[in-house]
């Protein structure tokens, strides 16, 4: 992965605090920074360093002040309009860069004051000050990355809500290294940075894993009483009703909350359902160990329970030794230290860097209850006496076609965030999928499924690149919460079938091997493509047997 940073300021400084949380993070990225001021010629030059490399990231960092400090001192007429004006030259800047590197993710600053005090108190109080500029210049950013696919705006401003000017800003720096940030502001700075590029990979917590006693409420239920536990929404016990509003909006945006509590199953279910401050309802968690089994095991069986990595969750206990327990046994589960102090644990929570998306599709707002079904399904399984007799018994529905528009973000998602059944982990913006479909030598497709316990929404894609006489799959990816209902054997079949329909002679996959995808390493080998060399694969189309699936009813779209 290639990454690019721009900006009017010197950018090397925060270049190499990024650098370290790479470092620190196990990735390895080749990054790129343009000469100090440059970031016009590069946009505006087609043979530029910029262009020649066609990073995959670029982020675009400009100091509002460079840009504005002669329009407010200065004594011409309509000074505002003719600073939107410069804006809008600007944004035209952004629309160059935006078009000719449009399967690229850019990350703009928004437009922030770095100095608290900038004309005092004319300030507000002038036809033109700086507050206003700034305005200008926020509304007309957000406007533009509103309709840009692959621009997404980084929220500088709020470090300085956070943190405030004199912690983030050393005015020796502009004079001495053409920056601004103290060396505190570019630790933050190249952390926010951080935080976006994770979201856009998809690099995030699924499911937050609870404890009870101190934690979603204060006290101990057991000892206390339900009457008597800290949990209000006024005074003391507010902490913890904000601190469970906190995870209700993260349940409401597709974070899956468990419970792995010591404890009694029957007066913890009665204070949930029965308590007039509990946010949370046995409803929102999809796994609930309440006992006094070792939470380490319990955090196993939530796993397992729901089909994730333990690398997924995250548990919050206000218990140092039930965190040491967790993170001893299972490293690869984030175990954070919770607050002393009650109060601090709302902020605590929103603080929390990973949780996060650049944007939400309909599937994220529907996964709880997509997991909380599976769930229901795997019990079914169980209970089945054969395996044909689970797929017949679940009613499946699949919807297979072609991509259209309003499908785009939830198949770049795919793309960015599945790892288990992705054969090529090929990861694409929302403009890369669009630049697909307006391309003749690209198709890609869709399944959804649904089932007699919900509608899963989409779960499969393939893009596929056709050449001459024969295709190749360039993406194909299943999500892992319905693998093994041979629904992705559908999708291949209905790919096989599209292609030969073409006339085309041959389709060629190819399975690279990653640390997360072994669960598709044979499915080229099941559905009888030929292993050619290395990781490639081909079938002759002629000669394909559609496998039949009777217990799937197919809807083509």
């Amino acid at each position: 992965m290639k990454i690019y940073f721009l900006g009017n300021y010197t950018q090397d400084l925060v270049v190499d605090q990024f650098k370290q949380l790479c470092k620190k993070e196990n990735l390895d990225f080749d990054i790129y920074v343009s000469g100090f001021n440059q970031y016009r010629q590069e946009i505006i030059d087609p043979n530029s360093n910029l262009y020649q490399l066609n990073p995959d990231i670029v982020y675009i960092s400009l100091n509002l002040f460079l840009l504005a400090e002669d329009f407010v001192y200065n004594d011409k007429e309509n000074k505002l309009k003719i600073f939107e004006e410069r804006i809008n030259e600007l944004l035209e800047l952004f629309e160059t860069i935006k078009s000719n590197l449009s399967e690229s993710q850019i990350f703009i600053d928004n437009f922030q004051l770095f100095s608290p005090v900038l004309m005092a108190t004319i300030e507000y109080n002038s036809k033109v000050s700086f507050s206003e500029i700034e305005n200008v210049a926020n509304r007309n950013l957000v406007e533009f990355a509103s309709t840009s696919e692959n621009v997404s705006i980084v929220d500088v401003k709020n470090l300085f809500l956070q943190h405030g000017a004199a912690e983030l800003i050393d005015e020796r720096m502009h004079y001495l290294a053409k920056s601004h940030w103290s060396l505190k502001g570019l630790k933050e700075l190249s952390k926010l940075y951080f935080r976006y590029f994770k979201a856009f990979k998809g690099i995030r917590k699924k499911c937050v894993v609870l404890d009870l006693d101190n934690t979603l409420w204060g006290g101990i239920i057991g000892d206390d009483g339900i009457e008597n536990i800290i949990l209000s929404n006024d005074g003391e016990g507010k902490a913890f009703f904000d601190f469970q509003r906190e995870l209700l909006k993260l349940y409401n945006r597709g974070i899956l909350l468990a419970i792995n509590s010591k404890n009694t199953e029957e007066i913890v279910l009665e204070t949930m359902k029965s308590h007039p401050n509990m946010v949370l309802k046995p409803e929102h968690f999809i796994s609930m160990k309440i006992n006094w089994n070792n939470k380490a095991q319990n955090m196993k069986e939530i796993a397992d329970e729901i089909n994730i990595s333990l690398d997924s969750l995250i548990f919050l206990d206000d218990s140092e030794f039930e965190r040491e327990v967790v993170s001893t046994q299972f490293p690869e589960v984030l175990v954070p230290d919770l607050p002393k102090d009650f109060s601090e644990y709302p902020n605590f929570i929103r603080s929390l860097d990973v949780f996060d998306f650049l944007s939400l599709t309909n599937d994220d707002f529907a996964r709880n209850k997509m997991y909380k079904a599976n769930v229901q399904r795997d019990q079914l399984k169980k209970s089945t006496i054969s395996i044909e007799d689970f797929y017949y018994s679940l009613d499946m529905v699949a919807t297979i076609g072609i991509i259209d528009d309003f499908q785009v973000p939830r198949i770049a998602q795919m793309t960015q965030k599945t790892n288990q059944f992705n054969l090529r982990t090929q990861r694409y913006t929302d403009a890369a999928i669009k630049n697909f479909l307006q391309n003749p030598g690209y198709e890609v497709y869709f399944l959804s499924l649904a089932d007699k316990y919900g509608d899963n929404g989409i779960v499969g894609t393939a893009i596929v690149k056709i050449e001459d006489t024969e295709a190749f799959i360039d993406s194909f990816i299943f999500s892992c919460r319905v693998l093994g209902r041979t629904a992705e054997s559908a999708l291949l079949n209905y790919v096989i079938e599209n292609v030969a329909n073409k006339g085309l002679k041959k389709l060629v996959g190819e399975y690279i091997p990653t640390k997360k995808n072994l669960p598709c390493k044979e499915f080229y080998a099941e559905h009888q493509f030929v292993n050619d060399s290395n990781n490639l694969w081909t079938v002759e189309l002629e000669k394909f047997n559609t496998k039949p699936l009777p217990w799937i009813k197919i809807n083509h779209n």
